[in-house]
């Protein structure tokens, strides 16, 4: 990632308010699936700190057992670059001996051992864990001859390229798990 110095005025409150609330509306399936608070995040700049890259994180934010999400911004609370990637940074207890203290309640964590969140794995495994609907009738004029690709979904195409039985299609479920050994 780039990170430049940039002359930008930082965002008013209320411009912070409103976007974390925007970050946290479209992170909200997200945090669904993972079983975390939409409080366990909150948008984060970098600064550097003895040639390091570093997010200020509080006390609290350090010792959420779910740990911490953030989006890395610039001072305008906008994704660093234009990119909406998710980081977590995993609870760690010993948080106050590994970090350095910046002021009371509020430590310099490396850039590096935040995570980026897996979203496309996020939701193959939200695909996978809904159930697949059998009773949808497929009707076919002449059972010779294959759907047009005008009928495709979007949830036919993920069941194809991930070779995964996730369709609303009994037949290419059953070709997926016939011809993929799934």
């Amino acid at each position: 990632m780039s990170v430049g110095t940039h002359n930008i005025a930082p965002a008013t409150n209320t411009t912070r308010s409103d976007k974390t609330r925007t970050y946290r509306e479209r992170f909200k399936p997200i945090f669904e699936q993972l079983k975390v608070s939409e409080m366990s995040f909150y948008p984060k700049m970098l600064f550097q700190r003895n040639r390091l890259l570093c997010v200020a994180l509080y006390k609290n934010e350090l010792e959420r057992t779910e740990g911490f999400y953030t989006v890395i911004v610039d001072p305008q609370f906008d994704p660093l670059d234009g990119e909406f990637k998710l980081y977590h940074l995993k609870q760690n207890p010993k948080y106050a001996t590994e970090y350095s203290l910046l002021e009371t309640d509020k430590w310099a964590i490396p850039y590096d051992a935040f995570e980026e969140v897996d979203m496309q794995l996020l939701m193959l495994d939200s695909l996978r864990n809904q159930p697949i609907k059998t009773d949808i009738p497929i009707q076919l004029d002449n059972t010779d001859v294959d759907s047009p690709m005008s009928d495709m979904t979007v949830r036919d195409f993920a069941a194809i390229t991930w070779r995964v039985p996730v369709s609303n299609k009994d037949w290419l479920n059953q070709m997926i798990k016939e011809f993929s050994n799934y």
